[in-house]
């Protein structure tokens, strides 16, 4: 009995049974151990290619990922299919609209949208919904990963098991590959529909049909969809259809079977087209702007003019993929040489492999040559090569092995002498670039600095310190309806050393959040840049408190460092410095008074004098008060409300504010303050154009709204009060 025979069905065993019992013996590890071979590569592939996949955000550090970002979700949000972006094709942003479709059900059913429009329009440098980076990102690993496996299958059927595993693992462990396996962007995907068109290829070279040819012109179309360069994988397709016809006309002179291979040829080109157009439908229903943008990044690449043009930036991509995958490039060489050796000194017995040969040789060159026109150069663009030369290596290894094994010591001559010394081969080629991969995704996986900084200040923030920092303003958001940054935090998005220390202290902030030193990296780019000697200076002489280590120190981003600003809460300037509590809710911290043109002026009494010299009728009474919530604050019930009251000589309100207490301008409930919370909030009052001049009292309660009891006011050496009086305001005429 072979090995993948069905034992009898047992006696009454239904048919589905009987269907599930072949199932399992068809898989079985003894007759099918390449799937599960197949499912390790996978497995590791995927490893090495999500992990670490978050890589900084929500901080966005590749420039061309918001783009496809940004045009997806547009396509989310107003149904519109034209992605209004050509500098690339539509199949990938299509795939990533479809992922963000996906990522917005999901997050609705947990809460984390409200509909499409909950999606931000804008996704650059920041993002505010890191989870369809995170998202579009696993699909680039996931895409990647089968790369690496289809790798070995295809590398299974051209040559044997040993040389599919060996080019497999090159390719699992190439650097450059499994980098931009972890970014949302094309070079991965249209690397993968490469893969896929050269399966094809091989498949009409050793097996030609119609069926095949045309999948093989729509791979082609489907490889330029993802990026337009992808074009280029009609050079081994083409070679394919010349081998096919080649072999055809052999079996069958007649010119009826050259014309219809013709035909055939032709289909090819209209499947490619096919799938180009239904993929990127735009390139008609909105010609003149992919033109535009096609043109654009074209003229983006900067076209060479001449041939030594051409020649250095050949030279630019070898040294390129020389530095980034030496491995790869080395290993590939060898095994094309030895392909290539092997090919010709077979070429009258082993027709497969010559077929191999020409399909795997020329491209990598061809294609290298090709982008050459280009004097710009990015490395990414070679990913779609790197099959080629994994499987010219695979071979070679393989055939080195078989040469070698025989020639070992007898007592080593064994059954498993081929796969041990392709083993050892591998091993030898693979251990360096997985090396660095293992680095990489270490570093891709740890905690970037300006993330740890921000998890740390959160627990200062608790602690009831306060910071200046030069974060992503929306990095420091507290919950709705606040906007941003949260109450404590000063975030301008501008380098902070533009003030002295000492501006800092004045306006209450406990700490400075500086990322980087001599260099300035704030949320805004256009504000980054190094700071002046002289601004720096006074800074370098602080305490630091913590810093959060930056590329430059085996961290990962910029170096942040947290310096004490002298001990700002001590003073601030031009507050008037209190210390009384309102029973278990809160501590006033200090105030300041101060006339006001209007109720709507903004003044902060830090920076500069009052707008206004003195109370006048019809102006207003500013008032700016600092709170700091007690640990009790959030648990104590009421609807509490600060009353600002203004009291004539007979103890009559002449003018008054009474609203939920305040802090940067908005409401703040106290059901929603945490422990040590410091609130800066103005409350104006308006004073009537009919007051009459002379002296008032201003007195300040926090009581229970409507009409509930105001908590008791406690002072030092004093007994408990209903109200805190905060002295007398004089109005003149």
């Amino acid at each position: 009995m072979t090995t993948n025979s069905v034992p009898a069905p047992p006696a009454g065993e239904t048919l589905v049974a009987r269907g599930r019992r072949a199932a399992l013996a068809r898989l079985s590890p003894r007759t099918h151990p390449d799937l599960f071979i197949a499912a390790g590569i996978f497995a590791a592939a995927l490893l090495a290619r999500a992990w670490g996949v978050q890589w900084s955000l929500p901080y966005v550090g590749h420039v061309d990922e918001p783009k496809i970002v940004d045009s997806g979700v547009q396509i989310v949000k107003t149904g519109d299919l034209n992605p209004h972006l050509f500098i690339w094709p539509s199949l990938v942003i299509y795939i990533q609209a479809l992922i963000y479709k996906l990522n917005l059900l999901w997050g609705t059913w947990r809460g984390y949208y409200v509909g499409p429009q909950s999606l931000p329009d804008q996704n650059h440098i920041f993002a505010l919904a890191p989870g369809l980076y995170l998202w579009g990102r696993t699909f680039s690993a996931l895409v990647g990963a089968a790369a690496v496996t289809g790798c070995f299958a295809l590398g299974r059927a051209m040559f044997g098991r040993a040389a599919g595993i060996l080019a497999a693992f090159l390719l699992l462990t190439s650097p450059l590959h499994v980098e931009y396996s972890h970014y949302l962007v094309t070079d991965v995907t249209v690397g993968a529909c490469g893969l896929l068109a050269l399966a094809l290829a091989w498949r009409l070279a050793t097996h030609p049909g119609r069926r095949v040819a045309l999948l093989a012109g729509a791979a082609v179309g489907l490889c330029t969809a993802a990026k337009y360069n992808g074009l280029y994988i009609a050079l081994p397709v083409g070679i394919a259809w010349l081998l096919a016809w080649r072999r055809l006309h052999r079996g069958d002179p007649r010119p009826a079977t050259s014309g219809r291979w013709l035909l055939v040829a032709l289909g090819m080109v209209v499947a490619a087209a096919a799938v180009f157009l239904i993929t990127n439908p735009y390139v008609i229903l909105d010609w003149t702007h992919w033109s535009r943008g096609f043109v654009f990044q074209v003229n983006a690449y900067l076209p060479a003019n001449t041939v030594g043009q051409i020649a250095t930036a050949f030279g630019k991509q070898v040294d390129a993929l020389w530095t980034t995958d030496t491995a790869l490039l080395a290993a590939g060489l060898a095994g094309s040489l030895v392909l290539l050796v092997e090919a010709i000194r077979q070429r009258r017995s082993n027709a497969n492999l010559v077929r191999a040969a020409w399909l795997l040789l020329p491209f990598p060159l061809a294609y290298t040559l090709a982008m050459s026109r280009f004097t710009e150069i990015f490395e990414r663009n070679l990913i779609i090569t790197l099959p080629f030369v994994c499987l010219a290596f695979g071979y070679g290894a393989a055939r080195v092995a078989e040469v070698v094994a025989p020639r070992l010591p007898s007592r080593a001559r064994v059954a498993w002498a081929v796969p041990a010394v392709a083993a050892i081969l591998g091993l030898l080629v693979v251990a360096e670039p997985a090396r660095r991969v293992f680095n990489f995704d270490e570093y891709m996986g740890k905690t970037e600095s300006r993330n740890a900084a921000w998890a740390w200040l959160q627990g200062e923030l608790r602690a009831g310190h306060r910071a200046a920092v030069e974060l992503h303003t929306l990095q420091t958001c507290a919950p709705p309806p606040w906007n941003c940054p949260a109450p404590d935090v000063l975030a301008p998005n501008t380098p902070l050393t533009e003030h002295p220390p000492i501006w800092y202290a004045n306006h209450g902030y406990d700490y400075v959040l500086l990322v980087g030193q001599e260099i300035a990296y704030v949320g805004n780019p256009d504000k980054e840049g190094r700071r002046p000697p002289a601004q720096l200076a006074p800074y370098l002489a602080l305490p630091e408190v913590r810093r959060f280590a930056g590329d430059a120190e085996n961290g990962k981003g910029p170096t942040v460092r947290v310096l004490r600003v002298l001990d700002s809460l001590q003073t601030i300037l031009g507050v008037t410095p209190s210390g009384a509590h309102f029973g278990p809710v809160a501590e006033l911290w200090g105030y300041n008074l101060a006339p006001l043109p209007t109720a709507g002026v903004a003044y902060d009494p830090s920076a500069a004098p009052p707008p206004a010299k003195a109370y006048r009728p019809g102006a207003a009474a500013g008032v700016t008060l600092y709170w700091r919530a007690l640990p009790g604050a959030a648990t104590t019930p009421g609807n509490w409300t600060v009353a600002l009251h203004l009291n004539d000589r007979t103890g009559k309100t002449v003018a008054q504010v009474d609203v939920q207490p305040i802090s940067s301008g908005h409401i703040r409930p106290v059901s929603d303050w945490y422990a040590n919370e410091f609130l800066v909030g103005a409350y104006n009052i308006p004073l009537p154009p009919t007051l009459a001049p002379g002296a008032y009292n201003l007195t300040l309660a926090l009581y229970n709204a409507p009409t509930g009891p105001g908590l008791p006011v406690e002072q030092t050496g004093q007994a408990p009060a209903p109200v805190l009086d905060l002295g007398t305001i004089q109005v003149t005429p």
